[in-house]
């Protein structure tokens, strides 16, 4: 059972209007007493027409997103009681690619949940193999935990790298760095396929999309190497990876959350695209700008909103947040230096569905559009990422 509030998690929504108290403000109503009981009355229709047009249709508008948020909510437990959260830490290297902190990102992750009662689980063959990766694969972690419902909480993760070290991830390590990193997108491809709640702590690639591989790179100033973004936006290889799998069913995933930078501009409309035909509106929280973190510091609050972002989620489940709720959470998922009160740095958005008579044409052969038109697809003549048994050695480099 969960049994302690993470600091990030637990911020106060500020005092509002509830959607009733809107409502008989807006209708002008009135209590009338009678014997022993009270009746609502209506207001005059001029009382009622005096609230501007606008307003009413903001109110109506915001009440609507609630109602869509609360449904999604449920539906990740609806058919079972439990949550199948899984999480993929890209592969996080320093500028100088000494180092790799996707590790340390995990771990720190892991010690968060921990924190709020989370249980580790050995994976068994059977949770692997659901999974996508082999048993043994050794950056596997499934923790479990309970809302206040007594729901299940079902967290499964993985991250990239080899090791700690980018200097051996890149040099000696690197034939295994190409196994660690497969795995990785393994795991990721099974999550955006089945999982109900997937979640992408790393880089955007400027838009290549989720990286589990050490990054492409070029010559740059002082005979040194730096990522090549121009691969990545030309190519975009974490895009073309896991398209097919975000549309390949129907009912999953619910709730998606990309954290790199950016990834409100670079993913969202794809994410549309890609969720055009699901069974049900899906809800996404990208960043709207550079996000950041402090890889010395030893802790989660205030120093890596990536991972501030994936434990709010969470948190939010484990309380049955509502949106109002969900997007206080988001508000304190930022780095008090990098804070713009009048831009979030997270976007919470629901994507829509098709409609169920959409659904029928599609299952009886009807229209289909064009490739990259309206699909979630990228343009045909852009290459997947190479095999990781022919992908070329690489040069120590960073990225974003």
């Amino acid at each position: 059972m969960l049994s302690s509030t993470h600091s990030i998690l637990s911020s106060c929504v500020p005092p509002r209007v509830t959607g009733l108290c809107c409502a008989l403000l807006i209708l002008g109503c009135d209590v009338v007493k009678g014997q022993g009981a009270s009746s609502v009355g209506t207001a005059s229709a001029k009382e009622a027409s005096a609230v501007p047009p606008e307003e009413l249709a903001k109110i109506t508008a915001a009440r609507e997103k609630d109602a869509g948020f609360d449904k999604l909510v449920r539906s990740i437990f609806a058919d079972d009681g439990i949550a199948d959260i899984r999480v993929t830490f890209g592969y996080d290297d320093t500028k100088d690619a000494r180092e790799a902190n996707d590790p340390i990102r995990a771990e720190r992750f892991m010690n968060s949940l921990k924190e709020l009662g989370f249980q580790e689980h050995a994976p068994s063959e059977a949770a692997a193999k659901a999974l996508g990766v082999p048993v043994e694969a050794p950056n596997l972690r499934i923790l479990s935990g309970q809302t206040k419902k007594g729901q299940m909480l079902r967290v499964a993760l993985m991250w990239s790298a080899l090791s700690k070290s980018g200097t051996k991830n890149i040099g000696i390590g690197y034939k295994e760095q190409l196994l660690r990193s497969g795995e990785a997108m393994d795991f990721t491809k099974k999550a955006c396929a089945e999982s109900e709640v997937m979640i992408y702590v790393g880089h955007s690639r400027s838009g290549g999309g989720p990286d589990t591989y050490p990054p492409e790179t070029r010559p740059a100033a002082g005979g040194v190497s730096a990522t090549d973004f121009s691969y990545y936006k030309k190519n975009r290889p974490g895009m073309q990876a896991l398209g097919p799998y975000l549309r390949k069913r129907e009912s999953t995933p619910k709730l998606v959350s990309w954290t790199g930078c950016l990834s409100d501009e670079h993913f969202r409309d794809w994410f549309a695209g890609c969720f055009a035909k699901k069974s049900h509106d899906t809800g996404v929280i990208l960043s709207t700008r550079l996000t950041s973190y402090t890889p010395w510091e030893n802790a989660v609050q205030g120093y890596d909103e990536g991972n501030m972002v994936a434990i709010a989620i969470i948190h939010a489940l484990y309380e049955g947040s509502d949106r109002s709720a969900m997007e206080e959470k988001l508000r304190a998922c930022e780095m008090h230096q990098l804070r713009d009160i009048d831009k979030p740095a997270w976007r919470l958005s629901l994507l829509p569905g098709a409609r169920p008579q959409q659904n029928a044409i599609a299952a009886q052969g009807g229209a289909t559009p064009p490739e990259g038109q309206g699909d979630g697809s990228v343009p045909a003549q852009a290459q997947v990422r190479a095999q990781a048994e022919t992908k070329p050695a690489l040069s120590p480099a960073g990225g974003q």
